[in-house]
């Protein structure tokens, strides 16, 4: 019963739609069997039993560090010829960890209030969000006020800058279309040669250096670590 809880958020529909490819009794047993090796030490509130789920609340700033670490802001553009313009832009954040921490995922989804989904591909559990709204009125005002310290910062503001492009419809005309190829460039690991083959006029946005002096909370430090 604690764990269903979590459940609730990663497990919706029939079994045969569910991400996670477990039976929701195999799921539970798993999730029971390891609950007390995840308990941590970076929850907010005190004397809490590491048996009562329900009381397990992370830090802001750990999820910051853990996603400065294990996280990811990034944007795929691909063909689909069901699209007007031949291409479709997905923006997502995800973080991705080995199924042993999958107990993690259900708490940082459970940070967010559930929104989101996590799948399982082999022996990796991924925490994905990709709805334009979740990550307009979630995740962008999450990481603006409790912000990241490594070079993630400058791939997370390219990625509001193409999320804020989606949200006005941007990525459905040419113009903006080459806009957030020309942002995209910067972000990660740049585009894809198929994307350098159609867009022949990609002007690369420039990428900031972030230079951190400080830590601004010793709960960043224990999500990073």
């Amino acid at each position: 019963k604690e764990v269903n809880l979590h459940l609730r958020y990663a497990l919706t529909g029939c079994e045969n739609s569910y991400l996670i490819k477990f039976l929701s009794k195999q799921l539970v047993n798993y999730l029971y069997s390891y609950k007390k090796k995840f308990f941590y030490s970076t929850i907010q509130s005190s004397n809490v039993n590491s048996t009562d789920l329900t009381k397990i609340i992370l830090n802001p700033w750990f999820i910051t560090g853990f996603t400065d670490a294990e996280g990811s802001f990034t944007v795929v553009i691909s063909k689909d010829n069901k699209r007007r313009l031949g291409w479709r832009v997905i923006a997502k954040f995800q973080i991705c960890l080995h199924i042993r921490d999958l107990y993690i995922l259900l708490q940082i989804q459970e940070y967010f209030k559930g929104i989101g989904n996590i799948n399982k591909i082999d022996n990796l559990v991924f925490y994905t969000i990709s709805n334009v709204k979740n990550l307009t009125e979630t995740i962008i005002p999450h990481f603006n006020k409790y912000h990241l310290l490594t070079q993630k910062s400058e791939d997370f503001r390219l990625f509001k800058m193409i999320v804020e492009l989606i949200t006005d419809k941007a990525h459905l005309s040419i113009k903006g279309l080459q806009e957030i190829v020309n942002i995209k460039a910067s972000l990660n690991k740049g585009i894809s040669e198929l994307v350098k083959s159609e867009f022949t006029n990609i002007t690369p946005v420039i990428r900031q250096v972030i230079n951190i002096d400080n830590i601004p909370d010793p709960y960043w430090v224990s999500g990073f670590v």
